[in-house]
């Protein structure tokens, strides 16, 4: 359980970094509403 703990962190970190300019862009209601 423990490496698949660790999987599920990396992708997520992953998924935050190729993510990361799209939520800087977006406005902060848009992140909130999830739209």
């Amino acid at each position: 359980s423990g490496l698949i703990f660790l999987g599920l962190m990396a992708i997520g970190f992953i998924y935050f970094s190729l993510t990361a300019k799209s939520r800087a862009d977006a406005p902060t209601d848009a992140m909130l509403t999830g739209k």
